[in-house]
């Protein structure tokens, strides 16, 4: 019906034109990725409906990229698309799911690249007001973070996510100078402790 994107070499494109409908950030999708934990889909449709819409010269998101991915059709700044990215961009770095907050769970690998850092500050949470910093020494085996726990509700639990470039295996955890056993490292999950306001954590894997 011409409410399509085109992709000129199905095999060729299928993956990095996919993962997104037609009015790109308005479907739901990316956060139904992310509820199932499977984080590469959940990038690929966030990034490909983010890049396939967003105009930087006027910075705004077009509600269809028609006829082709260099066209704009449709309302020029629409609000719930932008909206929409604006909660998967949260999803990626703070999730509250009912009592629990997770920290980092879809951040991109290549974020976390050596020397690299990830900074949220003065998020506003279920429960209360936090921020963290993740600072990557990969190079060296380590990437540390600093978080800031909220104070006004707290969490029944509290976990991060440490996404490593590399793939490679979480091997020790230090909190505030101590050893910390709470980590999962398949899931490459810790789980931070809630008696205090600021964590100073160490991750190692080598």
């Amino acid at each position: 019906y011409g409410y399509a994107n085109s992709v000129p070499d199905y095999e060729r494109y299928w993956f990095s034109r996919g993962g997104f409908s037609m009015q790109s950030n308005l479907l739901l999708h990316p956060a139904v990725y992310l509820r199932r934990d499977d984080v590469k889909h959940f990038l690929r449709a966030f990034f490909n409906g983010f890049a396939s819409t967003y105009y930087p010269e006027t910075c705004m998101l077009a509600e269809h990229a028609l006829p082709t991915l260099a066209d704009a059709r449709g309302d020029h700044f629409k609000t719930s698309d932008e909206a929409n990215i604006a909660h998967y961009l949260r999803l990626m770095l703070i999730e509250e799911h009912g009592q629990d907050l997770i920290l980092g769970k879809a951040i991109p690998r290549a974020w976390l690249e050596h020397d690299k850092v990830v900074r949220v500050e003065r998020a506003l949470t279920y429960f209360g007001e936090m921020g963290y910093s993740l600072h990557s020494f990969a190079d060296q085996g380590v990437i540390e973070a600093e978080i800031g726990l909220p104070q006004r509700n707290s969490p029944a639990r509290a976990f991060l996510r440490l996404r490593h470039p590399r793939r490679e295996s979480l091997r020790q955890v230090e909190i505030n100078g101590t050893m910390w056993a709470a980590f999962d490292a398949a899931s490459e999950t810790i789980t931070l402790p809630l008696n205090a306001r600021t964590v100073k954590l160490r991750a190692i894997y080598r």
